[in-house]
């Protein structure tokens, strides 16, 4: 319904009209989410303050070390819910393991589709807290992560607590066994940790989500996205809500160690110019660069097409949305301007992305 009506719906029908914006807001949780509530989809035992969302699978060689760091934590006040996505190995043999005299670790049964994305996202609408932080299985937290988490939420909360926030930390990229491999993960990727506007967003995402603290409010409206095929990741959706309806805060130092290894969802693989070069004429060869040239159009339309469905997007962003939505209606000319004039670019090679684009 809501497709249909992006589809047939110019600039300036959203801009007199409302016509999106008055779509979403009045249309209830119940018609937006598979004809379920808030309130049915979560779990609602007891409210905790902060609840930490482990998903697992095949985790068996780290969990444990990556539980001990949460244990050691400065501030504890929190319950950690985990639940694994079919692991074939004994990961869930260590975890019951070690937290069977534990009251602050919770198990969760249920299913889901198969995938980390699909993990979290089911944990976020089940789960009832009024914080919420992501844990990867084979990460080491620093001692003071969930503290200066906490510390950086309360500052952003001046801005009032019904405000969707997301506060994050850079990660320090390490091998197996430790060692540094890089001081900063964003860095190491060429990335600017402060480009966090939702144009920016679309395009590059900055922030992994077990560097994230999310409010309340931020996971309200981002549970309601209607179909979670459409988005890469829990955490690039995260961020671009929170850009969208709130605000993102960062604590720009390293509060874990980020193990870089074959089996990583999110690698932290870096490539010289030279090879990039290399690699794109093989790829114009083969025809995977216009695969890829598609694929990265369809990342951005999506996420554009998603937030479409969130509630408190300003009729400004949603009329940029859907132009980006429709942007290859425009020539190639056109599509350059549009993504020049509206700031959508990479933190580097940002004419040669436009040009590409």
């Amino acid at each position: 319904m809501l497709d249909d009506l992006i589809d047939n719906t110019t600039v300036n029908d959203i801009t007199d009209n409302n016509a999106v914006n008055e779509l979403v807001d009045n249309h209830t949780v119940n018609e937006l989410v598979d004809n379920t509530t808030v309130n049915d989809i979560t779990e609602r035992q007891h409210m905790d303050n902060f609840a930490i969302l482990l998903a697992t699978y095949n985790g068996a060689e780290y969990i444990e070390e990556m539980l001990d760091s949460v244990d050691k934590q400065t501030r504890g006040d929190f319950t950690v819910y985990i639940h694994d996505d079919g692991s074939t190995d004994n990961t869930m043999d260590i975890v019951r393991n070690h937290i069977k005299d534990k009251s602050n670790y919770k198990i969760m049964e249920f299913k889901s589709k198969p995938g980390a994305k699909y993990n979290f996202m089911e944990m976020l609408r089940r789960v009832d807290a009024k914080y919420y932080m992501f844990a990867d299985q084979d990460d080491v937290w620093f001692e003071g992560k969930v503290e200066k988490l906490i510390l950086k939420m309360s500052e952003a909360e001046r801005d009032g607590k019904d405000v969707p926030l997301l506060v994050h930390h850079d990660m320090m990229v390490v091998d197996d066994n430790l060692n540094v491999i890089s001081a900063s993960f964003i860095r190491y990727l060429g990335r600017d940790i402060n480009r966090n506007s939702l144009n920016q967003l679309l395009i590059d995402n900055t922030a992994a989500g077990t560097t994230m603290l999310i409010n309340r409010a931020l996971r309200d409206k981002a549970i309601l996205i209607n179909n979670v095929d459409d988005v890469p990741m829990h955490d690039h959706w995260l961020m671009c809500v929170a850009a969208a309806t709130g605000k993102i805060y960062v604590i720009d130092e390293p509060l874990i160690f980020y193990r870089q290894h074959e089996s990583n969802v999110m690698g932290a693989d870096t490539e010289s110019k030279v090879g990039k070069v290399l690699r794109n004429a093989k790829d114009v060869v083969t025809g995977e660069f216009a695969r890829n040239k598609r694929k990265f159009h369809d990342t951005e339309i999506n996420l554009a097409r998603q937030l479409m469905y969130v509630p408190g997007v300003d009729i400004k962003t949603r009329k940029f949305l859907v132009d980006l939505i429709n942007i290859r209606d425009r020539s190639k000319y056109k599509r350059i301007k549009f993504y020049r004039d509206n700031g959508l670019d990479r933190n580097e090679n940002s004419i040669w992305m436009r040009l590409w684009v």
